[in-house]
């Protein structure tokens, strides 16, 4: 994760609060993440996976297949496949995540018919037209375009390390010499 942990939690609840108005008790929005995209003939290959900057920006966490759900009456909930040891060795995940719920669960949810209305925000294959889907996205960008102080000190800090390597003025990590 690029921030800590209540930094992502903060941003949920700005989120939550600009639902609010939008969602009513039976409603659950599903904020998706992404697959990867296979490699032509590149049998288990694919290409580098970006997640849709939604999902990142609630969660933090770059893996594909990965779904942020949000209901007023359960809050956020992030729905993740289990870690292989395919993913630790190849694709470099961290052994230790742990997500509070699988896709498997999110599956029997939806099946078990809690829910009137499902709406899908990210980058999804689910399409839905419906003006409420397009509010909602709307309210998360709008929240999202808000730089919090923690995004605005990491942009601060890549401009003075452009500046610093522009002037020739950046040290190298390793050997703490100047840079040509």
């Amino acid at each position: 994760m690029l921030f800590a942990e209540n930094v992502y939690k903060t941003r949920q609840g700005k989120v939550a609060e600009a639902w609010k108005s939008l969602l009513g008790p039976q409603d659950l929005v599903l904020v998706h993440s992404g697959e990867a995209v296979q490699k032509p003939g590149g049998l288990d290959q694919t290409y580098d996976f970006l997640p849709h900057p939604s999902y990142f920006w609630l969660t933090g966490h770059r893996r594909d297949e990965g779904v942020m759900a949000y209901s007023l009456s359960e809050g956020w909930i992030e729905h993740q496949r289990p870690l292989s040891p395919v993913d630790i060795v190849w694709e470099g995940a961290e052994g230790n995540f742990e997500c509070e719920s699988t896709l498997m669960d999110l599956q029997k949810k939806l099946q078990g018919g809690a829910y009137k209305r499902v709406f899908h925000l990210g980058q999804t294959s689910e399409k839905t037209f419906e003006a409420e889907t397009r509010e909602l996205s709307i309210k998360l960008d709008q929240v999202r375009r808000c730089k919090d102080s923690h995004e605005v000190q990491l942009i601060r800090q890549i401009a003075d390390d452009g500046e610093q390597r522009l002037s020739g003025t950046a040290k190298c990590p390793a050997t703490g010499n100047h840079r040509a």
